[in-house]
């Protein structure tokens, strides 16, 4: 069954949701709650504190994130580049999870410390990434992450306990012309908590 053939009040992809489970589908954004800058394509410097972008539930959810779907679009793009950047010895992307917030302590380094630097780095890391080329018009990178194939169930971010899913950009990527990183998952809204 498709995920969005199921009605969007219901939470559980059978059909058999319960109140205060929704779909959830958000942008990981510099402010954390998909209301801020989604686009990736900006100037960073490492150690600075920008270039994060996060998603963090509040305090009152918890999230159960099935996947991430990372697209980058630029012009034409090779297995080397990261985008149609040549980032050479550059600093890479980093993709983590954290509680207490998204400048918290790290408690999942999806990357193995292994900072994206390439287009082909995308493929190493997510179940399916293809590249689309359109007839005189840009190329599109589509990766999906799927926690289930990674990790056997949906990634846990618990909105009392802060948890992030965190993606730093090290690098300056002003020549991309979008880079965006979507969640979807499962929201549960005020839920009971084991102590």
């Amino acid at each position: 069954m498709s995920l969005f053939s199921v009605p969007t009040t219901y939470g559980r992809l059978d059909g058999h949701g319960h109140e205060g489970e929704h779909f959830l589908s958000q942008h990981l954004s510099a402010n954390g709650d998909g209301s801020g800058a989604t686009n990736m394509n900006g100037t960073y410097t490492l150690g600075t504190g920008d270039g994060v972008f996060y998603i963090q539930p509040p305090a009152t959810d918890v999230w159960y994130i099935e996947l991430l779907m990372v697209d980058i679009e630029d012009t034409a793009m090779a297995a080397d580049t990261y985008g149609n950047i040549n980032l050479g010895a550059g600093n890479g992307m980093l993709l983590y999870t954290t509680k207490d917030g998204p400048l918290g302590t790290i408690t999942w380094d999806i990357l193995d410390n292994e900072p994206l630097t390439t287009n082909v780095a995308w493929a190493h890391l997510a179940y399916s990434m293809t590249m689309y080329g359109f007839a005189s018009s840009n190329t599109l990178l589509a990766a999906r992450l799927e926690f289930d194939r990674i990790s056997g169930g949906s990634l846990v971010l618990d909105g009392a306990k802060e948890d992030c899913i965190v993606f730093v950009c090290q690098d300056t990527l002003t020549g991309l012309i979008d880079h965006n990183i979507l969640a979807q998952g499962l929201k549960v809204v005020t839920p009971t908590r084991n102590p």
